[in-house]
């Protein structure tokens, strides 16, 4: 008999994985949010970053976990909200997370007496939180810490279901980010309006709406790409467009 393509069962408690989306999903949202900037935040982000696109920096969060300066920061991306209660009656961790850096950061940005290394750190995170954000398992329930602690076996290896959707689904489709950006980044005027009319705490509500169904694990991981794919892309659109209306906020066309 074969063995279940999506094997569930819980593992001991560890640390929580960071990396939502991986590589190639940071780097789609990066991109569809510079497909929505203004001239102005173009321009902004220009000055703080050079010749980097924000497809390029929206790693750099990731890349630099191994640096021990950046140790205290690991709980900055993500947030445990267990099911049945909101963020603002959660029990806060007291390292930070996802909702409250990324709020910290849009402030650093947007306040002009910020040095610019300062906003260009801060943009860098910016890029890569609102990722973080959108991946349902990293608004995560505490017991199986985002999914870390359910182990799957995808087309024949072992993983966990946060990789799952962290990468793993993504890579199945075998785009480039380049080619899924220009897939996924199809959005009418009236949904931009309304998604970026949101706030952060709505973007980490909605993620935690979307759980229910990440855990309701098929028989193969066929059948669930072919289920949840159309989800992970609405989620990078989302996130894509949400960092798009975050940057042309932090850098308002000047008035002449």
């Amino acid at each position: 008999m074969m063995p279940r393509s999506i094997l569930i069962f819980w593992l001991a408690l560890t640390v929580q994985s960071v990396g939502a989306f991986g590589p190639t999903g940071h780097r789609v949202v990066g991109r569809i949010a510079e497909n929505h900037l203004t001239g102005a935040a173009r321009e902004g982000t220009r000055a703080l970053l050079g010749n980097k696109s924000l497809a390029l920096v929206s790693t750099w969060a990731d890349e630099i976990r191994s640096d021990p300066a950046w140790a205290h920061a690991s709980s900055w991306h993500w947030v445990t909200i267990e099911d049945g209660e909101r963020y603002d009656s959660s029990r806060k961790n007291p390292d930070g997370d996802v909702i409250v850096k990324l709020e910290e950061f849009i402030a650093k940005l947007r306040d002009p007496t910020t040095s610019q290394r300062r906003r260009a750190t801060a943009l860098k995170w910016i890029v890569h939180l609102v990722g973080d954000i959108h991946q349902p398992l990293h608004v995560g329930r505490g017991a199986d810490r985002g999914g870390n602690g359910i182990a799957a076996e995808w087309h024949g290896e072992e993983t966990n279901m946060h990789r799952v959707w962290d990468s793993a689904m993504i890579d199945s489709t075998r785009l480039s980010y380049t080619e899924l950006a220009d897939f996924t980044d199809v959005a009418s005027d009236e949904q931009v309006r309304i998604w970026q009319a949101s706030t952060v705490t709505d973007w980490a509500e909605e993620s935690m709406v979307h759980r229910s169904a990440v855990y309701s694990v098929p028989d193969n991981a066929y059948t669930y790409s072919y289920r949840h794919l159309p989800l992970v892309r609405e989620r990078l659109l989302k996130a894509g467009i949400r960092l798009a209306g975050i940057l042309n906020a932090c850098f308002p066309a000047s008035s002449r």
